[in-house]
């Protein structure tokens, strides 16, 4: 007996019922084999996902879940949770060495078929364009997903010490109280003359 393909659906790219079940049922009828549905989403699974388990369950095709625990999977009634924590990882974990394809419902824009292609890419799994008559996704070098922002370490740091403004000194040199006077009267001046300053630049 044949070993089961997997067939990964992912990404949240527009589609409609029609253009889906048209592809997925031309495909399986095609291989006439033993398939598994493989449906990886954090949160919710996309319209696409949905079709796709609706026409795989109309063909008696069974459908795993690749989602964190207690998900919920009302909207894919009938199908198998694989507990996980990062779906996109589970696809490399689990499905490298496997024969699988990955059918992505794909959009430049969306970060879940990056994770989709990354993944796939890591595992070794075609990449075919689910939204595009499955049109081959060329691998892209360096692809990376759900990157954390890189934090600016400098905003850890203290701040640093604001300048002190300089001091006028008013230290009186060591001598007779007349010389004593003398320096003061300059030293007024000098202060006076600041004030004068400041004030017509305000």
């Amino acid at each position: 007996m044949a070993k089961e393909k997997f067939i990964i659906v992912a990404g949240y790219g527009e589609t409609t019922r029609t253009n889906v079940e048209a592809l997925l049922e031309d495909y399986f009828m095609a291989y006439k084999r033993s398939h598994v549905l493989v449906l990886p989403f954090e949160d919710r699974p996309s319209q696409g996902q949905i079709y796709a388990h609706q026409i795989a369950t109309g063909l008696n095709i069974p459908t795993v879940v690749l989602s964190k625990p207690n998900t919920n999977l009302t909207q894919i009634g009938g199908a198998t949770l694989s507990e996980t924590s990062d779906p996109y990882q589970a696809i490399v974990d689990d499905f490298s060495g496997e024969e699988a394809e990955a059918f992505i419902l794909w959009s430049e824009s969306d970060p879940h078929c990056l994770a989709t292609l990354s993944a796939c890419q890591e595992a070794g799994i075609p990449s075919l364009d689910l939204c595009l008559g499955l049109a081959e996704i060329s691998p892209v070098e360096g692809v990376k997903a759900f990157e954390k922002p890189v934090e600016d370490p400098t905003l850890d740091e203290e701040p640093e010490a604001l300048t002190k403004p300089e001091v006028l000194d008013f230290a009186l040199p060591e001598t007779t109280p007349e010389v004593a006077m003398d320096y003061i009267s300059e030293r007024l001046k000098v202060i006076k003359k600041a004030i004068k300053e400041i004030e017509e630049a305000l």
